[in-house]
């Protein structure tokens, strides 16, 4: 129960960015330069998949997870090459993932079998919990960066749907 408790805080209280997807033998890089992230606060998640940003909630039991569908902005992005086809695998990924380990300073979200989705690192945050290395926001809408904060955490404040 304290591991399960301790766990719990140490996955809303860090900031993760994702380093591949799949486990050892099956990695697949994240897109250089589409930076995707995932933020965890008290049974509310949001991040960014390298275009788009989205903001769903989440329980957990233990180490399992369940990863209720996002609302998410969106924009089609032309570059980097292949971050539209991330952002898709991404989101499966988050809907597929049912159990969570937190090791060191990464983690990884499994399936049912135990098989690794995708393995994050953790990254710094600035004392209101933004990720501080922002994604290059060049490529994205002006109205949508403003809407959704610079980070794209700001729905974090005030969003009360589930």
């Amino acid at each position: 129960e304290v591991e399960a408790q301790v766990a719990a805080l140490a996955l809303a209280g860090t900031a993760w960015q994702l380093d591949h997807f799949g486990g050892e033998g099956d990695a697949v890089p994240a897109v250089e330069g589409a930076r995707a992230t995932l933020n965890f606060l008290v049974e509310r998640y949001g991040g960014g998949g390298g275009c788009n940003f989205f903001l769903g909630a989440y329980s957990t039991d233990g180490s399992a997870i369940s990863m209720f569908t996002p609302n998410q902005t969106r924009l089609v992005c032309e570059e980097p090459e292949g971050v539209m086809e991330q952002e898709a695998a991404y989101l499966t990924v988050l809907s597929e993932a049912t159990h969570y380990i937190i090791f060191d300073d990464t983690l990884e979200l499994t399936d049912p079998t135990g098989a690794v989705l995708a393995l994050y690192q953790a990254v710094s945050t600035d004392e209101t919990g933004a990720v501080e290395s922002t994604p290059d926001t060049a490529s994205v809408a002006p109205a949508t960066v403003d809407a959704m904060g610079q980070h794209g955490f700001a729905p974090f404040n005030s969003f009360s749907g589930s």
